[in-house]
Parts: C-alpha cells; sequence; structure tokens
C-alpha cells in the first residue's frame, strides 16, 4: 500500500508540473503574438512611406524580417503548447492508471488478507490438488502418442471421438525402414543355403524389378505332424502314410534396396539363392 500511495503522489506531482508547463508554454505564446502583432503593424506602417521614400530600403527589409522572425517564434512556441499539453494529458492518463492500480491494489489486499485467514484450509487441500496436477499432466501426457519408426497405417477401426481403450489395439504399424522375406525351403535344398548367401527377390505384383537380399537365418525346425504329445508320451499314429512330402524350412531374408511403395506385408515374391 505504501506504494501505491507513494506511487499516487509522484502521479499528482507529475500532473502539476505538466499542468505549469502548459501555462508558461501558454504565456510565451501570448508573449510570441504579441511581437508578431507589433512587428506587422511596423512593418505595415513602413512599406507604404518607402514610394515617397521617407523610408529607405533596408528600413522596409529589417521590418520584413523582424515579421519573419516574429511569426518564427510565434510557431516555435505554439509548438511547445502543442507538446506540453500532450504530456499534460499523459501525466493526467498515468495518474489515472496509477489510481487504478491502487484500487486494484487494495481490492487484492483484501483477498490476501482472506486468503491468509483460510491458509489452514488450503494447505490441508494442497496434497489432494497436487495429485490432481499430477494426473492431469499425465492424462495430458498420453494425448499424444508418437510412432519410434516410420511406418505405414492399416487396419484402422477408430474414428476422430471414439474411446481408445487400455489394450485393444486401433490399428497396425507396418514398419517402412526394413523388409524381409520368408522363403521356405525343402529340406533338401536347405544345405546349400547359407547364412550370407546372396539372393535375388522378385514380386510377383512386379516381376520386372529385381531386389537384392541377404539370408540372415535359416530354420532349424518346424512343428511335426505326428510329434503330438499324451500325458508326457509320444502320440505316434499307427497309421502309415507312404507318401510322404518333403518338409520345409523357413529361410529368413533381408531386402538391401527395397522399395517401401511397392512391398506389402503378405505378398508374394520368388527368391533365387545365389
Amino acid at each position: 500500500m505504501r506504494t501505491a500511495e507513494t506511487a499516487i503522489r509522484t502521479a499528482g506531482s507529475a500532473v502539476e508540473t505538466a499542468k505549469a508547463a502548459v501555462a508558461r508554454t501558454a504565456a510565451n505564446v501570448a508573449t510570441a503574438t504579441a511581437h508578431l502583432s507589433y512587428a506587422l503593424n511596423d512593418f505595415h506602417r513602413i512599406q507604404p512611406l518607402l514610394e515617397k521614400q521617407f523610408v529607405t530600403v533596408d528600413q522596409v527589409d529589417q521590418a520584413d524580417t523582424a515579421v519573419r522572425v516574429a511569426r518564427g517564434e510565434l510557431e516555435q512556441a505554439q509548438a511547445a503548447l502543442d507538446e506540453a499539453r500532450s504530456q499534460q494529458t499523459q501525466a493526467e492518463l498515468r495518474e489515472r492508471q496509477t489510481n487504478d492500480q491502487a484500487l486494484e491494489a487494495k481490492a487484492r489486499l483484501g483477498q490476501t488478507i482472506h486468503i491468509v485467514d483460510t491458509l489452514d484450509i488450503l494447505e490441508s487441500q494442497r496434497p489432494a490438488l497436487a495429485a490432481k496436477v499430477e494426473r492431469a499432466r499425465l492424462d495430458l501426457a498420453r494425448c499424444s502418442v508418437v510412432a519410434p519408426f516410420d511406418a505405414y497405417v492399416t487396419n484402422m477401426n477408430i474414428s476422430e471421438g471414439a474411446y481408445a481403450h487400455v489394450g485393444s489395439a486401433v490399428f497396425t504399424l507396418i514398419d517402412s525402414r526394413t523388409w524381409w522375406v520368408v522363403a521356405n525351403y525343402r529340406e533338401s535344398k536347405i544345405r546349400n543355403i547359407h547364412v550370407g548367401s546372396q539372393v535375388d527377390v522378385y514380386l510377383m505384383g512386379h516381376p520386372d524389378r529385381k531386389f537384392d537380399g541377404i539370408v540372415q537365418s535359416v530354420g532349424y525346425g518346424v512343428f511335426p505332424e505326428d510329434g503330438a504329445v499324451s500325458d508326457g508320451l509320444p502320440n505316434i499314429d499307427r497309421t502309415l502314410n507312404w507318401v510322404h512330402l518333403s518338409t520345409r524350412f523357413p529361410v529368413r531374408i533381408l531386402i538391401r534396396n527395397p522399395d517401401p511403395t511397392l512391398f506389402r506385408i503378405g505378398a508374394t515374391a520368388l527368391t533365387i539363392v545365389r
């Protein structure tokens, strides 16, 4: 409150100073007006006498110069008066603003006193409110989920405004950075395929494009058709199938130069191991 009172007194003093400046410059304008009037009267009195040669040309020039000087002094005095009035207006505006700020400060003081009276209640509410703030921050952070890699969005089953349930998939991200081809080779061919082998890959949808691949892994096991287990013992089928097809093992091939616009998960490809 002391600061507000000091500001009010300072603003009032500035207004009084501005008013004094206006009065002083107004007096200067009046003086300059009188000087200009005297110079004009003197010029108009002397100029007609030049034709009768009662005065010299130099005297007329001096009178004309005095008129111009007086007019310039009047313009300067008028400009100073306008500036003083503008400063007075600004000072009065600052005084009103200071008064408004003082009223606001008094209102805040009353509110502060009321808050101090209820400080114990607020302190008891602080832990619960802090917990709500942290929960709101957590919920806000979870409103935006950024994918960890560049990908294609597929199987989108949600629309704007729908609620995303915890643990329920709403769409699928297909990683477009790395692509593999899984080729199922017969067991009789596996002995000629090794990790690091070069592979030519052709997509069925784009047979004119050849892609370079490299074998990353060769499968070492598949589930046998007659390998069921019952009560801890192998369950062997007693009927024999005399036509036995060759087992196929998965070979994982990494594509070195994939085209993400052509590759799709589940698409058919032809592989040639070199």
